[in-house]
């Protein structure tokens, strides 16, 4: 009996010890996995964790983005400056080769001032219509024609196809919303009479003046750039000039394009920029010389 018992009791122990045992066993797992885990997001969240940026490293970086911005902005606004000089000397190419047309139609005279017609597009406050050079060389032109209700018309700055708009040109719109501005002006003359000694140029009043009078054309301003808010297409008022100083006038100390240059459309039809200074630096010297007297006997 007590060797029974005996047995009894032992076979009771193992059956205590052998379940602690296995949850020992499965406790040991359990912690080894989570050291695994812990160590596998630690490992993780070193590679993909994001540094805070100090208050000094975000300085620096401000100040690159500037120094970049200083160099970049100067350059981007040259080469904006630069494409408005390119517009322009289009624009004066196409009105060249307008001028130049317009010649082999009418026995190489050039456009004269007059103001009576039909086909005038500007009425002074007397009633009478004006006759400009833009509306005789205007179906010249290589570019879209402009009919009369198109340059009556309001928005001038509006319309890409106006060769007659300088894009750098900021004197603001005409004194009568109804009327295109106009930014270029021919060489001011006298036509053909014999007064023409202080205002030599190819665009005069009443009778025209003739290209083959004309000894240095591929030197000689035909057209010129004239940013004056009243030089509005189809009117006679400010669509000559006779001189650099007149010129200086119409624009601000800085210039059209740079300190006193501009495009400048030749008799030949070619165009040029050029600081007009170089050619004249006192700005009222066109009889002498120079590429504003279209009636000098030799070039400078």
């Amino acid at each position: 009996m007590r060797i029974s018992e005996n047995l009894n009791c032992c076979e009771s122990e193992k059956m205590v010890i052998t379940p602690t045992s296995a949850q020992a066993q499965s406790s040991t797992d359990q912690h080894l996995m989570r050291n695994q885990m812990t160590q596998m997001a630690t490992t993780l969240h070193k590679l993909f964790r994001i540094k805070n940026f100090t208050l000094i490293e975000l300085l620096v970086v401000i100040a690159i983005i500037a120094i970049l911005a200083g160099m970049l902005l100067p350059a981007l606004g040259k080469a904006r400056d630069r494409a408005k000089v390119i517009s322009c000397a289009a624009n004066m190419k196409q009105l060249g080769l307008g001028l130049v047309s317009y010649r082999g139609d009418f026995d190489s005279y050039f456009p004269y001032l007059q103001f009576t017609g039909g086909m005038g597009t500007a009425v002074d406050g007397n009633g009478v219509k004006h006759i400009a050079w833009d509306d005789q060389i205007n179906e010249y032109c290589p570019s879209p024609k402009m009919t009369e209700t198109e340059k009556e018309a309001t928005g001038v700055r509006g319309k890409g196809s106006n060769v007659y708009f300088c894009p750098a040109d900021r004197a603001g719109d005409g004194p009568d919303p109804r009327n295109y501005r106009r930014s270029y002006a021919l060489t001011r003359g006298t036509g053909n009479s014999v007064d023409f000694g202080k205002f030599p140029g190819i665009y005069g009043v009443g009778c025209a003046m003739k290209d083959i009078t004309v000894r240095f054309p591929s030197n000689t301003y035909a057209i010129v750039e004239a940013p004056y808010r009243g030089n509005v297409l189809g009117n006679v008022n400010a669509s000559m000039v006779e001189n650099a100083k007149k010129q200086w006038s119409y624009s601000d100390p800085n210039g059209l394009h740079a300190p006193r240059s501009y495009n400048y459309a030749f008799i030949d039809g070619h165009v040029e920029y050029r600081n007009s200074m170089a050619v004249d630096p006192i700005g009222d010297r066109q009889y002498i010389n120079c590429p504003w007297n279209a009636r000098r006997s030799r070039d400078q």
